[in-house]
Parts: structure tokens; sequence; C-alpha cells
């Protein structure tokens, strides 16, 4: 590929990539995406060069067995919808025993269209050929070849000073894509013949620039990724800013307290664990800069105290369907003057809440609980204080009388919404 524009930002492969969402890295046989010069370039800027919400994937020609689509959506063959979508999602044969043939395989940057959970994704990249990711972890853009000597020189010289950047940021994204491979290689089978390459995954994660992971989580992994040595105890530092956690089978029932511990530059954390139970007290323990917290669809029985103190940062919660939750501790979301959204609705067995639930939250502007059918009645001062609020949710709960506190906001500001 050659074009006579010099100015690389002029030509039409610069200006489609601008135009688009994101790029897709088609691996031949050779993984030759890696070693060909405008597909470094491609890597340049779709990692380096484009915006935050940019994405990258990765598709393979190979042959493999798989759900057909209608069960990834959570559908039965004859179309209609499944009553229970999210285990049927999970199973990769059709309501006829068949598997699908498939003759491609995709890893994309979060859930493709047609993919409703992280397990489904998973699917996609336990048969990837792995083979084909590993010169993306020995990638150096320096040695990208080309048919024309000056697209080579004005590529390189366009990347310059960021050259580092690019190599390690290459080495980051296809590391994490190798280590969920393996991971899983090790839930399945108890044991992976590349489990000797995870501390060098680790290390090039370590050193990338990834700003999310996603994981699903086994108790036999929890080692590769807890502990001085383990992933999450390597990436203070780093600009890690989203991380989510799932499981699709029995997974883990707590947390080492101190696996986020360090990592400050974290915004978002996704604890929809299924078989969780509960969680450390000192689990957020530094994270100033954490600004939503999603813990629903998870299994917990209960909440300590003080979980949440001094996430100075943080801005929702979003805790539905904690189908076994019956109570939270007092003062849970205490102090936390920049909490604007608590979504905590469809709890099957919450029944009641403290007082001080929400204390000092001056900033909550809305507060569901819609479809907490057990709850039938709220403490009296649970929302003093919290003056910015413009909506509450008690829709479906078994509350009669609002408490005194939320009868005064509404009185005092009529453009407060309380759905009854």
């Amino acid at each position: 590929m050659s074009e006579i524009s010099e100015d690389l930002k002029q030509t039409s492969f610069y200006r489609a990539m601008r135009m688009a969402r994101g790029t897709v890295s088609v691996v031949d046989a050779n993984a030759g995406c890696f070693g060909r010069i405008w597909c470094v370039f491609e890597l340049y800027e779709s990692l380096v060069g484009a915006g935050e919400k940019f994405t990258y994937d990765i598709a393979t020609a190979t042959s493999w067995q798989g759900m057909p689509r209608a069960i990834e959506f959570g559908k039965k063959a004859d179309g209609s919808t499944n009553v229970d979508s999210r285990n049927n999602a999970f199973d990769e044969k059709d309501p006829r025993g068949r598997l699908h043939k498939r003759a491609a395989v995709v890893i994309t940057d979060g859930l493709a269209a047609e993919q409703r959970t992280a397990n489904q994704n998973g699917m996609h990249q336990r048969v990837f050929p792995r083979e084909l990711l590993n010169p993306g972890i020995t990638f150096q853009c320096a040695k990208g070849q080309a048919s024309m000597l000056a697209d080579r020189e004005r590529i390189l010289a366009a990347i310059g000073e960021n050259a580092t950047k690019l190599d390690n940021t290459v080495h980051g994204r296809i590391a994490v894509l190798a280590l969920r491979i393996v991971l899983g290689d090790i839930v399945a089978y108890g044991k992976s013949k590349d489990a000797h390459e995870i501390p060098r995954y680790i290390h090039a994660i370590q050193n990338g620039y990834e700003e999310t992971l996603q994981f699903d989580l086994r108790d036999q992994i929890m080692g590769y990724l807890s502990g001085p040595t383990g992933l999450f105890g390597v990436l203070g530092g780093t600009p890690l800013k989203h991380v989510h956690f799932g499981d699709s089978g029995p997974g883990v029932s707590s947390l080492p307290e101190d696996i986020f511990r360090g990592i400050h530059s974290l915004k978002h954390i996704n604890l929809g664990c299924y078989g969780m139970k509960t969680l450390p007290a000192g689990l957020f323990e530094g994270l100033t800069n954490l600004e939503k917290l999603d813990l629903h669809c998870s299994g917990l029985t209960s909440l300590p105290e003080g979980l949440l103190g001094g996430l100075s940062g943080l801005k929702s919660v979003h805790m539905t369907f904690c189908g076994k939750l019956p109570a939270l501790p007092d003062g849970l979301f205490a102090g936390l003057s920049r909490l604007e959204r608590v979504d905590m609705g469809k709890n099957a067995s919450l029944s009641s809440l403290p007082e001080g639930l929400f204390r000092g939250s001056s900033s909550l502007k809305i507060v569901d609980m819609e479809r907490n059918k057990k709850l039938m009645e709220l403490p009296d001062a649970i929302f003093d204080g919290c003056t910015a609020l413009v909506k509450v949710n008690l829709k479906e709960t078994g509350i009669t009388t609002l408490p005194a506190s939320l009868s005064s906001l509404a009185t005092a500001n009529k453009e407060l919404v309380v759905v009854r």
C-alpha cells in the first residue's frame, strides 16, 4: 500500500480509521499483521493515537463449535424468549443438543453485538489459536516491513518517540488475551501447557497501558491474580481504570482484602459474581478515584461496616438483583459527599434499611428501591441532609408511608419525584 500524500493524516487509510468507531486486525496463519508497516500504523492509531472509546478487535479464521446465535441472544430456536436466558446463554448446545460449526473467531474489545455476557466473549477467547498471539507479545514496531521503503520511513517517523509506548501497549493488550486463554485452560482442565508463560504475560501487562481488565473468577486461578507477584499485585502505578470480575459457574466466595491495594487509578469496579457471599471490609481502601461500583447480580449475603468509607470520589453504586442480601450496614453510604446515584432495587430478600444509610450524602440525586417487595418501611431520618434529591423510586415495595425526612424534602422541593 502506498499513497502520494506525504502527510499520513491525508491518506484515505487514516481518514477511514478516524471515521470509524474501531478497527479489526485480521490475523492470518503467519500473524502478518504484527510485521507489516501499514498494520503497524493501524495499531499505532488504534491503541495510542485514538480516543478512549475507540475499540480494537482481533479476528482469525479457525474451525470450532459453539452456540447457535439464538441461544447467544437468550432465545429459543423457535424465536421465543427463554425464561432463564442467563443460564441458557452458557449452554453451548441448542435445545436439540446440536453444536453449531463456526469458521471464524473474534476477540472483541468489550462485548460484541450478539453477546450478552462476558462468558460468551470468553468462549471466543478460549478457541483463538494462541500461537497467533505470540508475535504480538514480541512485537517491535521498528521491524515493520514495507513494499515501499518510503512508506516505512514516514510511518516510523510519525510514531517517533512513541515507539516504545506502542510496543508496550501491543504487548500488554495481547498478553491480556493470552492470559485469559491460559487461565481458562486451568479452570476447564486443571492445567495448561502454557502455564509457564503466565509470569511473562503478567510482566507485559504491567508494562503495558491497559485501562480495562476483565476476568472470570475461579478459586483455581486466584493465586495468579492476587498476591505480591500476581497480576493485580503489580499493577500499582499503571493507568488501569476499569476492572470487571464475573463468574459463569462455581466462583469465589470472597476476594483477598488487598487485591486492589495501591491501584489508585481505578475508576470503575464491577463485582457481578454470583458465587460471592461477602466482601472484606478493607477491599476498597485507598481507592479515592473510584467513581462507580457495581455489585449487581452478586450472591452477597452481607456487607461489612465501613466497606465504602474513604471513597471520596464515588458517584454511583449499582447493587440490584442481590437476591440473598437481607440488610445493609448502618452508614454504608455515609460521608460520600460526591455520591449521586444508588440503584438498590430488585433485591428479593432486602427487608430493612438503617437510619444512617445515607448520612451526609449531600450530592445524592437518585435512589432506586423498586421491587424490594419485602421492604415495608423506611426510618424517618434516612434521607436527612439529602438536599440534592430529585428522584426516589419506591415502586412495587411494601412501603405505604413516606419517612418524615423524605416528606420534608418533597415539600421543600417541588421538583423531587417520588415514584410509588
